[in-house]
């Protein structure tokens, strides 16, 4: 059987309740189920956990303990102590730890295991605190499967109303068909829920979320004695969740003269078991990081930043695109940020509102790019290369929004190649580094020898590979953020770094928050195995850094890689040959430039072939035996 690697997502049921400082507090326990048990490797596990501030005067988070339980295993506790000084105002936090090796030695070799986290929080009284697990892992396929996928439900253009109010139009699909494959099991059913609060004034509200005509499911009273845009991040478990028809998300907030939660972004998320023999049809759910160096262009739609992402899919059958959509993220400028207008493709831009005041955390939205979305579709989906443009602008003179950045949460049907569904595109999650125990300062080195990515497959393609770097940061004091990869020997220059990302300033205020920056590298690594263009090898241990010029800051750096390992034959035959060794190269053409694929070789005439990742474009052969004998051939797929 065929090794292969996946990742799949759980997540914990929110702690809503206020916890005091110092106070241990244990999620329940809930169950993991990963049927696939052959030759099962855990290759990179982590855990986020996220909380807010609940002090109505400012105070400092002092230290942070995260453990973890499986079975009745011990708990595994990390304390990290390195206080976050306080600027002034409320605070979000996100927090991570690498718990591969626990997971290793503990999981067993069952196709279920029960999983506890627990957090200590030091310094502070913190409340609506969450927990998920980001689980990577090689195994052997076998009939049951399970798998992870993120379906987008659109922003609303404004702010939330004291009534819950539906957002877009019936946004939860019905999951029982829209998931197409056979024999479904349902594990993990959660909405994840982030943004930032958008203050107005000085007061405290709860935010609350319901489906369909349920009352109002209500989080803990976000307190804002200090008048602070805080970014907030809402983990809502909902397991019993009827799958046989749509729903209709809602949401208010109790009191607008503090909240106004602007343009929410939500993302429904699903885990699931199913009958991979005897489904026909497969849903693809990948992430595709997209970047911006800059902020979001001029105040005027001829003025907009552009940021593309270029994909190739390979899936047999017809490509249908199903529920889709951008999330972006962004910093607020400390005025009144006016308008922020986005458009996918062809669409007509959608214009998203928000008031600020004293910005404590990123902004974000997410728009539909599937003929569902307010704008109609964004793109359309065909087998090879296609190509994704965001259009982005802002209509405030003060503040261009640094950095602009964002996840393309991309889901299709297709058929099911004759490999199975793990030959299919499929992201996995490398975490490189978690949060450490020091903020570090102008220079961050982190080395990653032992979570190096891993693909077992022997042919595969790279569709899409990124970084995601979680900050929290005061943005005033940093005024350009690197980060680097080492270059290993034998690789480009064999010494030195190679530029992943350079972002000017994060924005204007000085106040501490969470930032995300998504960073694409789709021209920095190895797309297959033997690349013959001068990239750096994708499964090789390196070290990264960061550098960034003015303060302190927490980090968390994971790496997101998309491939597929569908492979196609291409052949022909050497003719007039003397009987000599026959050198050939495959070629093909990329915009007005042809490169150098594969080579072969064989003895006389006869014929020849080599493997490749795509029959969609087209690809030619240039034979040479001697400075005579040499020959081209035709362009062709096949």
């Amino acid at each position: 059987m065929v090794l292969r690697t996946k990742t799949i997502e759980y997540a914990f049921p929110q702690n809503e309740a206020s916890l005091a400082a110092a106070t241990s507090f244990a999620f329940g326990a809930i169950t993991l189920n990963i049927p696939e048990t052959t030759s099962r490797t855990f290759r990179s596990v982590m855990v986020q956990v996220t909380f807010g501030d609940d002090d109505a005067a400012a105070t400092n988070l002092t230290s942070w303990l995260i453990g973890v339980q499986l079975a009745a295993v011990a708990f595994s506790d990390v304390t990290v102590t390195d206080p976050v000084s306080n600027t002034g105002e409320q605070m979000g936090f996100l927090f991570t730890r690498d718990i591969t090796s626990y997971f290793v030695t503990n999981f067993g070799a069952g196709a279920s295991q029960t999983c506890g986290i627990r957090i200590t929080l030091g310094g502070k009284i913190t409340m609506n605190h969450t927990a998920k697990l980001i689980i990577t892992y090689e195994s052997e396929e076998q009939q049951t499967r399970v798998k992870t996928v993120k379906i987008p439900l659109e922003s609303q253009v404004g702010a939330l109303t004291t009534s819950l109010v539906q957002v877009g139009t019936n946004q939860v699909p019905l999951l029982d068909t829209f998931l197409p494959e056979s024999t479904k099991t349902f594990r993990n059913i959660w909405f994840e829920v982030s943004g930032n609060a958008s203050t107005t004034g000085v007061t405290t509200a709860t935010h609350n979320l319901a489906l369909d005509a349920e009352g109002a499911d209500a989080d803990n009273s976000h307190d804002n004695a200090l008048a602070s845009d805080v970014w907030y991040y809402r983990q809502w478990v909902r397991n019993s969740m009827t799958t046989s028809a749509t729903h209709q998300f809602m949401a208010s907030v109790s009191n607008t003269a503090g909240f106004t939660f602007n343009h929410q972004s939500i993302l429904l998320c699903v885990t699931y078991e199913y009958d991979h023999t005897n489904s026909t049809t497969i849903l693809n759910s990948i992430q595709l990081p997209l970047t911006s160096k800059e902020g979001m262009g001029g105040t005027a739609a001829g003025d907009q930043t552009r940021l593309r992402k270029q994909f190739y899919i390979e899936e047999p059958a017809t490509i249908t695109l199903v529920q889709s959509g951008v999330y972006l993220v962004y910093s607020l400028g400390q005025a009144s940020q006016a308008t922020v207008n986005v458009a996918a493709g062809s669409q007509a831009d959608r214009a998203y509102t928000s008031v600020n005041g004293s910005v404590c955390g990123q902004g974000s939205l997410i728009q539909r790019i599937d003929s569902g979305g307010a704008q109609g579709a964004g793109i359309t989906l065909a087998r090879g290369l296609n190509t994704f443009d965001l259009d982005v602008y802002n209509t405030d003179t003060a503040d261009i929004a640094y950095p602009c950045t964002g996840l393309l949460f991309l889901n299709y049907t297709s058929g099911k190649a004759s490999g199975g569904d793990g030959a299919h595109n499929h992201t996995t999650i490398w975490q490189l580094f978690h949060h450490p125990d020091t903020a570090g300062g102008t220079v961050i080195t982190w080395s990653s020898a032992s979570l190096a990515p891993i693909i077992p497959e022997t042919s595969y393609w790279v569709t899409d590979i990124g970084f995601v770097m979680q900050t929290m940061t005061t943005p005033a004091t940093v005024e350009k953020l690197t980060l680097s990869a080492a270059i290993a020997a034998g690789e480009k220059q064999g010494d030195g770094w190679e530029t992943l990302m350079v972002i000017g300033s994060i924005q204007t205020d000085p106040e501490l928050g969470i930032y995300d920056n998504y960073i694409n590298t789709n021209n920095v690594f190895d797309r297959y195995p033997n690349e013959k263009q001068d990239r750096l090898d994708v499964e090789t241990a390196r070290v990264y850094r960061m550098q960034n010029k003015g303060g302190l800051i927490w980090h968390n750096l994971y790496m997101m890689l998309t491939y597929h390992s569908i492979t196609f034959t291409k052949s022909g035959t050497v003719s007039g040959s003397s009987g000599g060794t026959v050198n050939i190269g495959f070629w093909r053409n990329v915009g007005s430039k042809q490169e150098l694929v594969d080579t072969t070789s064989r003895s006389g005439n006869g014929a020849f072939s080599i493997t490749w990742y795509d029959d969609t474009e087209t690809l030619f052969a240039e034979a040479k035996e001697s400075s005579t004998l040499l020959g081209r051939s035709d362009t062709g797929t096949s």
